[in-house]
């Protein structure tokens, strides 16, 4: 009963490992096709990595942040601390915004 569970966790692990492999062509290939359209794929992992080192500055005039009106916006833009609820959208921004055709 124990092997079989071992081979059930290291067959799940290939495909988990084949399936991260599909998804890394699959960014690349989008990132070939899409900054001619002002847009850019960022991983998930990726962007979920860049934690903003300064906080979102933007607020009403009492100091008090927007309420939230959607999905929260985790991704956070290492230039100016804007943030974004999808990594396309961060991508497209660091496009359009800044100029950069990769993010760092």
């Amino acid at each position: 009963m124990m092997r079989d569970l071992l081979k059930s966790v290291e067959s799940l692990l290939a495909e988990k490992r084949a399936l991260a492999d599909k998804e890394q062509q699959l960014i690349e290939h989008l990132n070939r096709v899409l900054p001619s359209m002002g847009y850019q794929v960022v991983p998930r992992s990726a962007a979920a990595a860049r934690t903003s080192r300064r906080a979102n500055s933007r607020g009403s005039a009492k100091g008090q942040a927007k309420p939230s009106s959607g999905a929260p916006k985790r991704l956070v833009c290492q230039q100016c601390g804007r943030r974004f609820a999808h990594p396309l959208h961060l991508g497209r921004h660091m496009s359009a915004t800044h100029g950069r055709k990769k993010a760092a």
